[in-house]
């Protein structure tokens, strides 16, 4: 059981700051908070861009693992290609899961 005070004041703040740089600044605190509370194992590394849509300016980015608990959707994208050789042939480019993931 957490209770650290702080994060209420953090999200708080995250909502009000004005720069993107202050907004990313207190996400990773408030994640700091998260992890040191045991409410997500640890940060994932992988920073997610948030946005209020698909074609709008970031306002802060999250780590992978805390999205859920701020609200955030959260995406992937896979992506595999058919491509054209230059001697005519197709050819498949298959995407594959990082060996550390």
């Amino acid at each position: 059981d957490c209770k650290d005070d702080n994060c209420t004041t953090h999200v708080l703040a995250i909502i009000n700051d004005k720069t993107t740089e202050d907004r990313n600044m207190l996400m990773n605190e408030a994640t700091n908070i998260l992890v040191r509370c045991g409410l997500i194992p640890k940060k994932h590394g992988e920073l997610f861009s948030v946005s209020r849509g698909w074609c709008e300016d970031s306002l802060c980015v999250v780590d992978r693992n805390a999205a859920p608990f701020f609200g955030v959707t959260s995406v992937g994208v896979h992506l595999n290609c058919f491509v054209r050789t230059e001697h005519g042939n197709v050819e498949v480019w298959m995407a594959r899961r990082a060996s550390t993931q």
